[in-house]
């Protein structure tokens, strides 16, 4: 539970720090099959939630 409660502080001072484009770009970096397309797929189709 640590970890999201870091991801979701860290994710709230990226969106509250002002971008000269208005958009913002993420990196996932992981092992073959661990998930990434399948996360940045949600990402896309739901944004991220409360942050």
């Amino acid at each position: 539970m640590e970890f999201y409660q870091k991801l979701n502080a860290l994710c709230i001072e990226i969106l509250s720090t002002p971008l000269p484009e208005g958009k913002i770009k993420i990196a996932i970096c992981g092992a073959c099959g661990s998930g990434k397309s399948t996360l940045g797929g949600r990402i896309r189709k739901q944004g991220f939630g409360d942050f």
